[in-house]
């Protein structure tokens, strides 16, 4: 939680005053050991969800919020330990989640079946891989053919794709009835105001 508020993205994201938050950490907490994790992960993780809360604009701060419980790993280069994660770190955010009234999204186990699809499975030369997997999606090379292996973390595009079909059904449930109304920020009025004496 800490290492993520301090990132130019989480300040980009509160600035933004987002009315819908999907939120999934937790992964790479279970490189840790069981102390560690209950001494910090709930209070980190509870303060990251208040700060975004905090963000929302008024009358959204209720129901408009998801924290998704990370996949179940397995086998895989980076020590994520499947235990911690299962034992301890899902336990940690439901809680945190139900004291900070954020609903929860479960993807610990939906996307077991089809798992090499969704993640690939480690290869002996899978921690070198990647590596160079991450250099070239950066320079727009495709890195998700059915030839990479994956790590058994990170999803591939599949796995992506039925992550966001999930996320999906959750929103257009909440919203099924029609979206609340969107108030204008103070950001997009004092642009709006700008605009008008600019014609």
């Amino acid at each position: 939680g800490c290492a993520l508020r301090d990132t130019f993205a989480f300040a980009s994201a509160l600035r933004f005053a987002p009315h819908v938050v999907v939120l999934m950490l937790g992964t790479n907490d279970a490189k840790d050991e069981a102390p560690v994790l209950h001494r910090f992960l709930d209070a980190d993780a509870r303060a990251l969800m208040r700060n975004i809360t905090a963000a929302m604009p008024h009358g959204y701060h209720d129901n408009n919020s998801w924290l998704m419980l990370p996949p179940r790993v397995y086998e895989n280069p980076h020590n994520i330990l499947p235990e911690m994660l299962e034992h301890h770190v899902w336990p940690i955010l439901k809680h945190a989640a139900s004291q900070e009234r954020w609903k929860l999204i479960d993807l610990g186990t939906v996307l077991d079946q089809d798992r090499a699809r969704h993640f690939g499975f480690p290869t002996q030369d899978n921690e070198h891989e990647h590596g160079w997997s991450a250099m070239k999606s950066l320079v727009g090379i495709n890195t998700e053919s059915s030839a990479s292996p994956g790590d058994g973390v990170h999803p591939k595009a599949a796995g992506s794709h039925k992550i966001a079909e999930i996320v999906a059904q959750y929103i257009l449930a909440r919203y099924d009835s029609g979206a609340m109304r969107v108030h204008a920020t103070r950001t997009a009025q004092v642009t709006a105001s700008r605009q008008s004496r600019a014609k």
